[in-house]
């Protein structure tokens, strides 16, 4: 006899316990009818059609009300919806105008249905694509219909996201009103609610309850954003968006979002009304809670974040005065600054150093707090436990937070204590405070070659330092499935990422370090560096060897040797078809090699042509244009090495700009200064003995002049301070 199909697994189980409540709750119905009963009859329908629709997730209740239920999206709508975001996932647009017409109609279906489209798990992703891609008006009005319920939906599972992306997305607008409309009602008289007012009734609704929504689930990230828009801070740093961000972020976002979103990453001007607000948001959610209740939020992974945002305010806003504030919320951290052994502000530094989630509360404090701060932090709980930190993973990081603020003679301090511990941090794959050391080494302008030195000498010792032995390369075989289930393996262990990243920082300045790694590159096998390029980790590696500035025409003539008779084998390759760009790049004074490869690749078309990684190749190699027109492809060549050479000059001096910290932007402005006084007025001669007691620096017969380089002087002895210089060196 045929058995009943079934669905098996925990789905089909909650099909079957589903079918009995059914049975059960007809029961019930019956009963009610009976009895002349409609109102329960109706109730009892309406839970069960809730309950079945899969695409329903509760509110969960909060401290400020109940979870609200905003209704659900039948089927038409739905299929409307899916099919929306479809279209605008694969854009198929014409034109621009096109778009914003489909935008148009989404959004005229959407009307009246916004907080269904924010709470429902298949439509919210779409809600948010089309916050990306709205209108100021249609944000506003957004704003609008979300008023009222962004307390509920800020703790939703799936409508919190749409309420950030709500948030990120109108800060800009609140500083193109700025510019746009001085008078703050301006907006108002021609008919417009200001994104301000806007901002603030959504801070208005949240204020009372921020004390645990800081650590609700999904309210948190929301709060932290709404923190950030106040401040004016960027919405493009680093630190912002890891403070922003969780982890396991869904990106959410199209192919042409990134026209829509904000890339300044300087600081925003905001409205005083937003500092005022701000202040005593601020105060009140740091006004609630003691300092035991403070300290333990530094070890919780929804109130870390929270608190490092808000030292990150607190610090750019009150700066150093901030430690003489009992009432701030550094005071209730840290109520003992100096540190002195065995005090609670000591212990509590210590347990953040080695715990996993405060150490990131503990890289804040080191990075943004004030000189005096860091180096009572830095010598009371670092300075003298400096090999037990650097083998420690999460301290280790932290470490290297401080590295960034020490002065030349600490860094060789560091350097020589942790001496015996690299070693050790070499096999273990621990290269963070590595790496930090070497680029501070090249920013302090000291000489590399004792880190060089070390190395040198452990894998001299070790003999251990060959590209085979430190990624673990498959050698033999080399085919597609045994290197495919090798950079799997490379995925889930990190350690070979991080080996990559260090002998990628020592190639990045000439000097001894690079001549290390070179040295290792040439004296490997032309398999090893084969396996090497078709691996994820050490690819990254080969290409930085090609492409470091400065490297020596003879080096990469002989990498590029190494890889004859490999080229059709690479370009087929996944991971090895990426390094055809190095290549190229590569071989700008070389052009023989350069044609020596499209040749190879050439003799091999069918098989490219038939690989998506060889038609990327093929494509980007013009070998159409080289296998009819070869002296076409040569001139095109020569234009593309002339343009790229021009791009890099320019890209390098505004590297170099950039990088030049606000010691070395000091230097430069009082020594053009002290030229430009010593060209302005000729010295005279000066009298020795009591009447000439005072030293001049650059003689002028100006007396002002002398008060602008004591001034200047000033502002070179500030900088090194704050940078932990002393300030004799920073003359010297």
């Amino acid at each position: 006899m045929p058995k009943e199909q079934q669905k098996r697994g925990r789905r089909g189980d909650k099909k079957r316990q589903r079918a009995d409540e059914d049975e059960i709750s007809e029961v019930k119905r019956q009963k009610h009818e009976d009895q002349g009963g409609g109102y329960e009859e109706h109730q009892e329908d309406q839970s069960t059609q809730v309950f079945q629709n899969e695409d329903y997730i509760p509110l969960e209740s909060s401290r400020g009300g109940t979870g609200e239920f905003y209704g659900l999206l039948d089927e038409e709508e739905q299929a409307y919806f899916k099919s929306a975001d479809q279209i605008l996932e694969s854009n198929q647009f014409t034109t621009a105008d096109e778009r914003l017409l489909f935008l148009e109609s989404v959004w005229n279906e959407a009307r009246g249905k916004e907080l269904k489209l924010a709470s429902s798990q298949s439509s919210s992703r779409l809600m948010e694509k089309l916050i990306q891609l709205s209108t100021t008006s249609q944000l506003k009005s957004l704003f609008e219909k979300f008023d009222g319920h962004f307390l509920s939906l800020v703790q939703h599972r799936f409508a919190s996201h749409c309420c950030e992306a709500l948030l990120l997305r109108s800060a800009p607008v609140v500083t193109e009103e700025l510019v746009a409309y001085p008078s703050p009602t301006a907006p108002e008289e021609s008919g417009v609610k200001p994104m301000e007012k806007l901002f603030l009734q959504v801070l208005a609704e949240l204020n009372e309850y921020m004390g645990y929504l800081m650590t609700d689930k999904f309210a948190s990230h929301a709060v932290r954003v709404l923190l950030v828009v106040l401040s004016g801070h960027s919405l493009e740093e680093a630190s912002g968006k890891s403070l922003l961000r969780g982890r396991n972020k869904e990106r959410i976002g199209t192919d042409y979002t990134e026209i829509k979103e904000n890339k300044d990453t300087t600081t925003r001007s905001v409205p005083s009304s937003f500092s005022r607000a701000l202040e005593e948001t601020v105060g009140k959610m740091i006004g609630q809670l003691d300092a035991n209740h403070l300290r333990s939020f530094a070890t919780q992974p929804l109130g870390n974040p929270v608190l490092q945002l808000l030292l990150e305010i607190e610090f750019e806003r009150v700066g150093k005065e901030v430690a003489k504030d009992e009432q701030s919320l550094f005071r209730k951290l840290l109520p003992e600054i100096p540190l002195v052994e065995g005090s609670m502000s000591a212990r509590f530094v210590r347990g953040l150093l080695y715990d996993p989630i405060g150490s990131h509360l503990l890289e804040t404090i080191i990075t943004c707090s004030p000189g005096k701060t860091f180096k009572s932090i830095y010598i009371g709980e670092l300075r003298d436990n400096l090999k037990s930190i650097v083998r420690n993973d999460n301290a280790s990081y932290v470490l290297s937070k401080a590295l960034e603020r020490l002065s030349a003679e600490d860094l060789q301090f560091v350097l020589k204590q942790i001496d015996p511990e690299i070693p050790f941090l070499l096999e273990d794959s621990r290269t963070s405070v590595l790496r930090t050391l070497i680029e501070r080494y090249h920013v302090r302008k000291l000489n590399d070659e004792e880190i060089g030195n070390i190395f040198r000498e452990h894998f001299d010792r070790s003999n251990s330092f060959s590209l085979e032995k430190i990624f673990g390369l498959v050698l033999e075989n080399q085919q597609n499935a045994l290197l495919s289930e090798r950079s799997q393996e490379h995925d889930q262990n990190t350690n070979y990422s991080h080996i990559s990243l260090l002998l990628q920082k020592m190639l990045e300045h000439p000097g001894s370090l690079r001549e290390i790694v070179n040295e290792a590159i040439k004296a490997a096998s032309p398999t090893a560096l084969v396996a090497a390029v078709h691996d994820k980790s050490a690819t990254y590696l080969v290409q930085s060897a090609l492409l470091c500035q400065n490297q020596p025409q003879n080096f990469r003539r002989i990498l590029l040797q190494k890889f004859s008779g490999k080229a059709s084998e690479l370009a087929l390759g996944h991971v090895s078809s990426y390094v055809f760009d190095a290549f190229w790049k590569a071989t700008t004074d070389l052009r023989f090699l350069r044609e020596r490869i499209a040749q190879e690749l050439a003799r091999d078309q069918a098989a490219l042509r038939e690989s998506r990684s060889g038609r990327i190749v093929w494509r980007t190699w013009m070998m159409d244009l080289f296998t009819n027109k070869r002296k076409s492809w040569i001139d095109r060549s020569k234009e593309f090495d002339a343009l790229s050479i021009e791009n890099g000059a320019h890209a390098t001096a505004s590297k170099d700009e950039n990088k030049k910290t606000d010691l070395d932007k000091a230097r430069e402005r009082f020594a053009s200064h002290r030229a430009n006084e010593g060209r302005r007025a000729p010295k005279t001669p000066q009298k020795r003995g009591a009447e000439h007691s005072q030293v001049v620096i650059g003689e002028s017969s100006s007396p002002r002049s002398t008060d602008e380089e004591d001034h200047s002087m000033d502002k070179v002895m500030t900088s090194t301070n704050s940078g932990g210089i002393t300030g004799i060196e920073a003359l010297s």
